[in-house]
Order: structure tokens, then sequence, then C-alpha cells
């Protein structure tokens, strides 16, 4: 330590203010407060994205459809599902007698009967049709309902 005469005055420095960009090289900048948006706004801005992304969902469907797509759909009848007309459907039409000469031997099961029914398989509109019993047309000929349509099975479900 350095003696100092008591007539002279020591060298006064005032400590340094506290400086923030000495430690932290930029300013600290103080958060501003922003307004709360209103309802309104808010109900604005929702409408908004949801328009945005109903736009890019209706623009991936298309373009799903254009590259998956299935092929042209063929006009089906509304009584029995197939492709053609529903005046020409042979399924609806107008009842006609089954010309076939009864034998007593079901086609299907090849049993003989005392009974056989006419089984029209193609349709009730058109001729076309085979001989069988009574368990075998209804098995076999209507699929265990006589609401099903018609077929012509290709072999017996009872025997099988």
């Amino acid at each position: 330590m350095t003696m100092m005469r008591q007539d002279q005055m020591p060298y006064y420095i005032p400590p340094q203010q506290f400086d923030p960009t000495q430690w932290f090289g930029t300013v600290a900048q103080v958060p501003q407060i922003r307004p709360q948006p209103s309802l309104a706004e808010i109900i604005v801005d929702i409408l908004g994205k949801l328009v945005v992304v109903g736009a890019v969902g209706a623009v991936v469907y298309a373009g799903c459809e254009l590259l998956f797509g299935e092929e042209k759909l063929v006009a089906r009848c509304s009584k029995c599902g197939r492709a053609h007309a529903t005046r020409s459907c042979p399924m609806t039409g107008e009842r006609t007698r089954l010309r076939i000469e009864k034998t007593g031997f079901c086609s299907c099961c090849g049993g003989r009967f005392s009974y056989t029914e006419g089984h029209h398989y193609a349709g009730r509109g058109t001729e076309k049709g085979r001989e069988m019993c009574g368990p075998c047309h209804f098995h076999c000929g209507h699929d265990r309902a006589w609401n099903n349509y018609p077929i012509n099975p290709r072999y017996c479900r009872l025997a099988a």
C-alpha cells in the first residue's frame, strides 16, 4: 500500500452501471403484450383453415379417383342386379309355362320321385328349366330361401 498524504485526494472511479450488452452481446428485449383476438377473429381463422383443409382433401380425393378409380360402371337391373334393362329382365318378366317332359327323375340328385317340380333356373320369363325334386328345388335351386333368385346348380348340395 502506498501512503498518501492527507492533503491529497485519492482518485475516485465511480462503479460502472450494469450494461447487458457487455455480458449478453445484445440488448435484452422486453416481451411486448399483444392484444387478445376477439371471438369473431377466432371463428374466421378456424373457418379459413377448414376451407383450406377441405380444398386439399378434395384435390387428393380427385387425384386418387383418377389414378385408382374403378372402370366405368355398368347400368344394373334394379330387380336382379344383372347388367341389363329392368323391362327385359327374365327374373321379373311374365311367367311362362315351362315346357319340359317330366320323367320322375331329379336332374340335380338323380333320384326317382313320384312328384317333381319344374325349376326355371334362367328366370320365369324364359323357357329354360330343369326337373327337380322338392328338397333339391329348395336347397339347390333357390339356395335355401324362396326369396333368392333361381340358380342352375352345378352339383347337388344335399348329396355333397
